[in-house]
């Protein structure tokens, strides 16, 4: 995954606009552009310690190195959504024939593929199940140019490349993601309950996650 030093340099960020009519279950996200970053240690470990974010990542990944965000991938009034990235796990594969596969995209899990040695390797994976509303002065910007190491630099680059042809797809699940898990009432009752997705069940508590994102920043003005 994506693994080097931090960039100490605060990520800007402009506000968007929440549609005017209310009555839409969608939100209008501005095309910002993505940035790789990473998040403050103190606001990750805030919201991991309320019971009801239980599934906030930690802030090191498996290989022990600070986890890397892209964002912003959902915009929301005053929240900035910024989801995380993960290494690949088994549930990444299917077995076809014998031959372990790659699986595709689904709304909460875009899959970081690249191609090498004339095969599709997967790097990782963005987890917008995981996406969390983030502080700016909690978004610090990662350099891909200050990498040092060469050859983990070019790789970075072109996992990169791939979530850059991935983005209006990362925008679109998350904005569905979102509808679906803020708004799951109203989506699943009655005769709707059985089409509930079954990852919504291991989605984050979005609207949670806005009021700790609103008391963190009370408590650190």
């Amino acid at each position: 995954m994506f693994r080097s030093q931090i960039n100490g340099g605060a990520l800007k960020s402009k506000s968007n606009q929440k549609r005017g009519d209310d009555s839409s279950l969608f939100f209008e996200r501005k095309n910002m552009g993505f940035r790789l970053c990473t998040i403050d240690t103190k606001y990750i470990e805030f919201l991991r310690s309320d019971r009801k974010l239980y599934n906030v990542f930690e802030n090191k990944d498996d290989a022990n190195f600070i986890r890397k965000y892209i964002g912003i991938v959902f915009n929301i009034g005053q929240y900035h959504y910024y989801a995380p990235l993960s290494s690949p796990k088994r549930t990444d594969y299917k077995v076809v024939n014998g031959k372990q596969i790659i699986r595709n995209d689904i709304i909460p899990i875009i899959r970081i593929v690249v191609q090498e040695n004339e095969e599709m390797r997967l790097k990782g994976t963005v987890k917008l199940s995981n996406m969390i509303p983030v502080p700016e002065k909690a978004i610090f910007d990662y350099d891909i140019e200050r990498e040092e190491n060469e050859q983990y630099k070019a790789l970075i680059e072109k996992e990169y490349a791939v979530l850059k042809q991935k983005e209006r797809k990362i925008l679109k699940n998350a904005e569905l993601l979102y509808r679906q898990k803020t708004k799951a009432d109203i989506l699943y009752s009655g005769e709707n309950a059985n089409k509930k997705p079954g990852y919504l069940s291991a989605t984050i508590n979005f609207k949670y996650a806005e009021q700790m994102h609103d008391k963190y920043i009370s408590e650190h003005a």
